[in-house]
């Protein structure tokens, strides 16, 4: 995504990678870390803060239930659940909640793992390529809030931009393919002031 200054007005460009027909989204990546994974901006400071990421990050309860465990001698939490969760952190003084916060700190900052995208509600796109087809097929499934804010149906319509679920019998290809030639894409984006540029690659 690139910014570009009109009028005074910052204005999101979304850069689009044409292989063919297929639209890939330029310089596309994965999260690696947990802040960026689970979009948690700031560091927890506090036990009713806590609480807050725990009703909804359940790899983040499971995480407390296992600090409890290994950590904690007394008043550990029966299971990962939010009310036991709850719970557990209600029987903590002040100098084991700072500590148990101080870890989750570091588990929130760090790479995530496997158990994190197997337990995680919210879910990213693959590559560059999925990202086209699950935003242009208006998934909701996945996170798609690196794009800019548009209307998917009125773009698709004017730029002719459709998706395709196997390109042949048999086939697991997924694809979002603009359906004009890269200049005249362009020409539409601009006149109309849909936030997309498209790049030819192949």
């Amino acid at each position: 995504m690139i910014k570009y200054s009109k009028m005074n007005e910052d204005l999101y460009i979304d850069i689009f990678n044409v292989h063919g027909k297929t639209l890939e989204l330029a310089n596309y990546k994965l999260p690696k870390d947990r802040c960026t994974y689970y979009q948690i901006n700031e560091n927890i400071r506090n036990k009713n803060h806590l609480l807050d990421y725990c009703e909804w990050l359940n790899p983040l309860s499971d995480y407390i239930y296992y600090i409890s465990q290994d950590y904690i001698e007394t008043n550990i939490a029966e299971s990962n659940s939010f009310e036991d969760i709850s719970k557990f952190l209600n029987h903590l003084d002040e100098i084991s909640m700072n500590s148990l916060l101080s870890k989750v700190n570091e588990w929130i900052n760090a790479d995530i793992d496997t158990s994190d995208i197997e337990s995680s509600i919210i879910n990213y796109p693959n590559s560059g390529f999925d990202y086209a087809f699950y935003l242009f097929a208006g998934n909701k499934r996945y996170d798609l809030s690196q794009h800019s804010f548009f209307k998917i149906d009125k773009i698709s319509e004017a730029l002719n931009i459709y998706v395709v679920e196997g390109d042949h019998p048999g086939s697991s290809y997924l694809g979002a393919e603009l359906g004009i030639p890269v200049e005249k894409a362009n020409e539409i984006a601009k006149e109309k002031g849909f936030p997309l540029k498209f790049v030819k690659i192949s």
